[in-house]
């Protein structure tokens, strides 16, 4: 099976892979891989928008000229050196692209930071609006001290 890379449409109320874009569609959110865009999924269960999954390093081309319909991109790239060669990249074709990775910078990737919270029994918001991404200018705060309290709401079923 040849890997494409995956969008998913947040917009409806059903959550399914598209094979086309809805035109109306602004934002998008980009990933790595379908760990990083479930664990974002739910992190932020408000997002409106699409999410791209690359699926691979190997599809950096064939995602770039699909971000080309796109106004708003949001970066949720692995913090490693991959990741950074992808990110770097796709900022050089879309200067406007948002980098939201050093929310997460002391992970590997979103998944990772989520998987971390939830074993140490915390819920997690990216920002105190969760509709909308944190400005870049808030990254830094976000990075110090993401907003956590305590939760049942995460824990696992063993």
């Amino acid at each position: 099976m040849k890997k494409d890379i995956s969008i998913f449409n947040l917009n409806s109320n059903v959550q399914n892979i598209l094979n086309f874009q809805d035109k109306n569609v602004k934002g998008v959110a980009v990933f790595e891989g379908f760990m990083d865009a479930l664990s974002f999924i739910e992190i932020q269960k408000s997002f409106s928008g699409e999410i791209l999954v690359m699926n691979s390093i190997a599809l950096l081309n064939k995602s770039i000229e699909h971000l080309k319909n796109y106004s708003d991109i949001n970066l949720f790239l692995d913090n490693d050196n991959a990741g950074m060669k992808c990110k770097s990249l796709i900022i050089k074709s879309f200067p406007e692209a948002k980098d939201h990775s050093s929310a997460y910078s002391n992970h590997k990737d979103l998944n990772e930071f989520l998987m971390h919270r939830i074993n140490n029994d915390v819920s997690i918001n990216l920002g105190k609006n969760s509709i909308k991404f944190p400005p870049p200018d808030k990254l830094e705060e976000i990075k110090q001290e993401p907003e956590i309290r305590n939760s049942n709401s995460f824990k696992m079923k063993h």
